[in-house]
């Protein structure tokens, strides 16, 4: 009895000086991370991202959830939420965003009775008409089935531009670089990219690269003049004369093989010119020139040499 007290007193200072002394394993002594160090933002403040891009529009449109998983961005928020099962639809206006995710489908009504379909993977952004944008636009999709009521424009993913009126069409992704476009409509359908106007008739596609924005349809310019006499389009700008080689004229057996003239164009310039042929553009300065031949114009390979017919030596009878 007599030990038990001076025991329960050494015990109760023990744990009074240990519970002072906790905060003594959570004082940052020493520094555990060494190498790498701290990330250092290099942009302060932030981006506000597509929120000032897309503003808020007066047209109104229904989302509707066929299979999950979906969500929505109302114009003007910086983050979506999910339509979950109790809430499958959702009204939005102009400027708002719609994701799908493996396996989801959502569906975008439109007043006048168009339709937008997003099967997959997908992310899309409903158009205000009113300020001249397209009634929809892709940023990303899987696949995706597209029917208008009226005469309508789509923004393609990679900006080219899908003008129909009807449906469907039928959106999909081959790859990530490469998207096709297949007319399954009774009417023909017009597809705008860069300088080309591409014209599908019932049950024809056409894939198109996706380049980052490279797609986004040409403005016409009156500077540019088309010549005249060559099998493919060349615009020129600027001042150019014929150089050497041939003039743009095609050959006699050019129009049956589809190939250029034999001899080329040869366009010198000037000063200072361009020149736009087979989808690249070429800046010329004073005196430089630029060649275009054809697949005609590339020397023929060599027939194959065959080896001579050996007859076999006759049977003799001794």
């Amino acid at each position: 009895m007599s030990l038990r007290a001076p025991i329960v007193a050494f015990c109760a200072a023990s744990a009074t000086l240990l519970s002072s002394c906790a905060g003594f394993t959570r004082w940052p002594w020493s520094y555990t991370q060494r190498w790498p160090g701290p990330m250092k933002a290099e942009t302060s403040p932030l981006p506000p991202g597509d929120r000032g891009v897309f503003a808020e529009g007066p047209e109104e449109v229904l989302v509707q959830r066929h299979a999950d998983p979906v969500q929505v961005r109302p114009a003007g928020l910086l983050s979506s939420y999910p339509l979950r099962f109790y809430a499958k639809s959702k009204s939005l206006r102009a400027g708002s965003s719609i994701y799908t995710g493996a396996g989801g489908r959502a569906e975008v009504l439109f007043p006048e009775g168009s339709s937008v379909m997003l099967f997959g993977t997908g992310v899309g952004i409903i158009g205000s008409k009113s300020r001249g944008e397209p009634m929809f636009l892709f940023q990303q999709l899987d696949r995706a089935h597209v029917t208008t009521a009226t005469k309508e424009t789509i923004q393609l993913v990679g900006g080219a531009e899908l003008r129909l009126q009807g449906g469907p069409v039928l959106l999909e992704s081959l790859r990530a670089d490469l998207l096709r476009v297949l007319n399954q409509s009774k009417t023909s359908v017009q597809v705008a990219y860069r300088d080309a106007l591409i014209a599908l008739d019932p049950g024809e596609k056409v894939d198109l690269p996706v380049v980052g924005s490279e797609g986004l349809p040409k403005p016409a310019d009156s500077a540019w003049k088309v010549m005249e006499g060559t099998l493919f389009p060349v615009r020129t700008r600027g001042a150019l004369e014929t150089g050497g080689g041939s003039d743009p004229v095609v050959s006699p057996g050019a129009a049956s093989t589809g190939g250029l003239s034999t001899g080329g164009l040869a366009l010198r310039a000037l000063g200072e010119s361009s020149v736009e042929a087979l989808g690249l553009e070429w800046q010329l300065q004073l005196d430089e020139e630029v060649t275009l031949r054809g697949l005609e114009s590339l020397a023929p390979l060599p027939a194959p040499v065959k080896p001579p017919a050996t007859t076999p030596p006759a049977n003799r009878q001794p």
